[in-house]
């Protein structure tokens, strides 16, 4: 689509990575979703164009934690793993190992609430979190029981949600396509 024509220039893909607002990387991420998605999985996308946003993607990844952006500090964890979920899709599409997995399983397996959801209310936070374990723990034996108890307790979880609160369960499209995905 021609939308998508003003990322297609190899040379300005750092720019266009800087210009995002990595504080609120969720929100900001969804620039990379919508044009670095199509873009690095369309066949005719040249090589050069995949190899230049992995190179900036893994020069600014901070190995500390396995999120972006080195060096600035998202509004929480939530919101890094809500960013990052933009982001992971290319990595896995493109056949890529998600970047210092055991970090990030650390990371999210702390944001799980009592009731088993992630972000409070088994919403897209939810979702993104439970995606990138799944991903995650693939890739590595760490955690691997806490990964599945909390995968088990998430399962649980949503399906009291629907069973008690029914009407919040459905309240919302949005909300409810997060929680059938989860």
């Amino acid at each position: 689509p021609a939308l998508l024509d003003r990322y297609r220039d190899v040379e300005a893909i750092p720019a266009w990575l800087d210009s995002l607002n990595w504080v609120n990387q969720w929100g900001a991420s969804h620039d990379i979703w919508g044009a670095g998605v199509p873009l690095a999985c369309t066949p005719s996308t040249p090589d050069a164009w995949r190899e230049a946003l992995f190179e900036w993607l893994d020069a600014e990844l901070d190995p500390e934690t396995g999120f972006w952006r080195k060096g600035v500090e998202p509004r929480s964890d939530l919101e890094a793993v809500g960013g990052a979920f933009h982001i992971w899709p290319i990595y896995a599409a493109l056949g890529r190992d998600i970047p210092y997995p055991e970090k990030v399983i650390d990371h999210v397996l702390a944001l799980q609430w009592p009731d088993g959801s992630f972000d409070g209310s088994f919403n897209y936070g939810h979702m993104d979190a439970v995606w990138v374990l799944e991903q995650a723990v693939r890739q590595t034996d760490h955690r691997r029981e806490d990964v599945r108890a909390a995968l088990d307790r998430s399962l649980v979880g949503i399906l009291e949600l629907l069973e008690n609160s029914p009407e919040r369960f459905l309240a919302s499209p949005h909300g409810t396509e997060s929680r059938i995905a989860a």
